[in-house]
């Protein structure tokens, strides 16, 4: 599949968009932000955009889910990272990766599935002995033939 870089940078943008207007809203549960990102997924299919929908999701999961915890953990003084870090024994950064690749995995995953779950089913190419009974070339010819033998 050949993609174009534009499209890729236009898909991560807006799938960052979407998440953090969607975090804006802290009384829903932090899962919501995967339904707008499996819709923006199907929109893009309905455009036909040649992207792929897990890599591109995965890079803005990630980046969003680091860069949030970052800025989390900057706005506290590392704090709340530190105690977190001590408590399942792992470093800092470690915790930081981690979230990240968790976001990002949820967010390609939602993206990826948005894209592809209603897509149309081509029905696969018949091969030519399919078509062509008895190695006749067409459904004419084999209607001819059959009324030969009768």
């Amino acid at each position: 599949m050949k993609t174009r870089p534009v499209q890729n940078i236009l898909v991560i943008i807006l799938c960052s968009v979407v998440i953090i207007s969607v975090s804006v809203l802290d009384f829903l549960p932090w899962w919501i932000f995967l339904v707008p990102v499996l819709i923006l997924g199907y929109g893009l299919s309905l455009l036909k955009l040649k992207v792929n929908g897990f890599e591109l999701g995965f890079i803005s999961g990630f980046l969003i889910w680091f860069g949030g915890n970052l800025l989390f953990d900057l706005q506290y003084n590392g704090f709340t990272l530190f105690k977190l870090a001590k408590l399942v024994n792992a470093p800092k950064v470690l915790l930081l990766i981690a979230s990240g690749m968790i976001g990002g995995l949820l967010t390609g995953l939602a993206l990826y599935v948005g894209k592809n779950i209603f897509k149309d089913a081509e029905p696969p190419n018949p091969e030519p002995s399919d078509l062509e009974p008895s190695g006749l070339e067409s459904v004419s010819q084999a209607r001819h033939a059959m009324h030969k033998r009768k």
